[in-house]
């Protein structure tokens, strides 16, 4: 009996480290999960959709991809992008009045 070995290999690439990108917006799902002594805390996340030039675009295909799939909650998925002004990374998928 001959036995050979099988390669697995990734399906995906690895998500970048969020908080090491520079450019580009992407939709992202937010894998939240209680964690022990430490309460309810963002576990990891994955990319759905992207990169996208403007946040507008982003927008846009976040309300076609995640708002009207019937199966999908938006609360799960935000938009994230470059650090603005306050050091943030995350962008609401829905525009807020005054934007």
């Amino acid at each position: 009996m001959i036995k050979t070995k099988t390669k697995t290999e990734k399906r995906y690439k690895q998500s970048p480290n969020p908080y090491l990108c520079k450019s580009g917006f992407y939709i992202t799902e937010l894998n939240m999960g209680m964690m022990p002594n430490d309460g309810y805390k963002l576990i990891s996340t994955d990319d759905l959709a992207g990169p996208f030039k403007t946040l507008e675009r982003a927008r846009e295909v976040f309300k076609s991809k995640v708002i009207e799939d019937p199966f999908l909650n938006d609360w799960d998925f935000d938009i994230r992008g470059p650090a603005d002004s306050t050091g943030s990374i995350w962008y609401a998928g829905r525009e807020r009045p005054g934007e």
